[in-house]
């Protein structure tokens, strides 16, 4: 065909050409299908929105994280190796293990007389020296410089909700041995010790509140709050002199948390997408029916034995779990805020959708104890330049004005109300420390044991803790 001959078809057929481009645009190159289709790959979505939020280089970001895992895992090994060893000690000596504890130690009983053998310390002490001795603790504290890592994708073509990181328990232990490590240090009277084992906790803490997953953040909150806890009680015991609380300061200066929550609850909103991609139908336009035979495919999805008429459509399903975890998009949007403690994700009881009802997130749990582990920071910031005041004049300040600005540059607020935390130094030179509850009214230190965290109306929350391990210093 001429030049001049395709000149004449030529105009309308770009218009047709681009008329299509358009409507593939429209649908997202889609085509209509009777059975479930994988077209999104919502983990690289995720993992490419996070990499921006750290501005982190991903590789160099995913070989940090490689570090810390194989990190956790030797230190496990000999974790693991010293309570063998203490297990088949107490069987030698006529010892019967009782139940684990909540932090994984095994407290031993004679089965002759009941009485009970408290091997605890003799065991964090061999396993602290043995990691120790491996070099593992060295490792760590080199890490600890850089910890803001990234998790490298694992399996792309299961469905997002079978993702589960599995280096959360042993991470868990390490973080308990060097809180253990901590206590001992303080008996031993190496402070130095104590504020390294502490910057390799937050460290550990800041590497999983970087991730998107729901559960690296509970535990991430988990790991701040252990730490700072046992430094708070460690504050009452003992005088740290300002070169060691300064240190102590610039660990818990540092950024808490590496991705926003909005992440996680943007995680939360594909996970569910990834699902319905897999047991819905696809028209093309966003809509499509239930597929029995795709859910029953996968195990543990709710309304696999159901007719699609009975189940709702696909986009009714997409609509209505947005609109459950956008109240939580848009409060973490804001940033930290006293009214995440009174955060609820809606529940949905329509028996069309079962798969949103399902798959509820517990999203509102996550912001609740955000706010918990920043109230343990700004709390323990705060004990930490009082120790520093006490350092420089031999008194704790009069009021807490006195810490700023040559300790802080501003004071720390409680950020479960936004208000200032309550001080007050005692007649014999000791300092009463609290926050004001949920509330945000000072109920003059009320503590009751049913609501510690002071999350009710009328109850403060606590930032001294009474215990007296050791003998108070003078």
């Amino acid at each position: 065909m001429s030049s001049r001959r395709w000149a004449r078809f030529g105009r309308p057929i770009f218009m047709v050409l681009a008329m299509i481009t358009e409507g593939l645009a429209a649908t997202g190159g889609q085509r209509p299908t009777d059975e479930p289709v994988v077209r999104v790959d919502y983990r690289e979505r995720l993992t490419e929105r996070q990499t921006r939020r750290l501005d982190v280089d991903r590789h160099a970001a995913e070989t940090r994280w490689r570090t810390m895992v194989d990190i956790i895992d030797r230190a496990t090994v000999v974790i693991d190796d010293v309570q063998r060893q203490w297990l088949e000690r107490g069987r030698r000596a006529d010892l019967e293990p009782r139940e684990p504890l909540d932090d994984g130690t095994l407290v031993f009983s004679r089965v002759r007389d009941g009485d009970h053998v408290p091997p605890d310390v003799a065991r964090e002490r061999e396993a602290i020296e043995r990691v120790r001795t491996a070099g593992i603790l060295e490792e760590l504290r080199a890490w600890a410089r850089d910890p803001i890592g990234m998790r490298p994708i694992g399996d792309r073509n299961g469905p997002m909700f079978r993702d589960h990181p599995d280096e959360l328990g042993d991470a868990r232990r390490l973080t308990q041995l060097r809180v253990a490590s901590m206590r001992l240090a303080l008996r031993e009277g190496d402070l130095g010790e104590v504020a390294d084992a502490f910057t390799d906790v937050l460290a550990l803490a800041r590497a999983f509140s970087g991730q998107t997953n729901l559960l690296d953040q509970l535990v991430a909150g988990a790991m701040f709050q252990l730490a700072t806890r046992e430094l708070r009680q460690e504050l009452t015991e003992s005088r740290f002199p300002e070169p060691v609380a300064r240190r102590l300061l610039d660990a818990l200066t540092a950024p808490a948390w590496g991705a926003s929550l909005e992440l996680a609850v943007e995680r939360e909103r594909l996970v569910f997408r990834d699902l319905v991609q897999r047991v819905f139908s696809d028209d093309g336009h966003g809509d499509g029916v239930f597929v029995p035979g795709a859910a029953a495919r996968l195990a543990g999805v709710s309304g696999a034995e159901a007719p699609p008429e009975v189940i709702g459509s696909r986009r009714d399903h997409l609509e209505t779990h947005d609109a459950q975890l956008q109240p939580f998009i848009a409060a973490a949007r804001r940033g930290m805020e006293p009214g995440w403690l009174r955060l609820e994700v809606a529940s949905v009881d329509d028996p069309a959708l079962p798969l949103v009802d399902q798959m509820i997130p517990a999203v509102d749990t996550l912001f609740q104890q955000a706010v918990m582990a920043a109230f343990h920071l700004e709390a323990t910031r705060v004990m930490v330049a009082i120790e520093i005041y006490h350092d420089r004049h031999g008194t704790p300040p009069l009021e807490l004005a006195e810490l700023t600005p040559e300790i802080l540059p501003t004071l720390p607020l409680d950020p479960m109300n936004g208000r200032p935390f309550v001080y007050g130094r005692r007649p014999d030179g000791s300092y009463a420390l609290h926050g004001c509850g949920a509330d945000g009214v000072d109920h003059g230190g009320a503590f009751p044991e049913r609501d510690p965290r002071g999350l009710e109306r009328g109850n403060d929350t606590r930032v001294i803790f009474g215990r007296n391990r050791l003998p108070t210093p003078q």
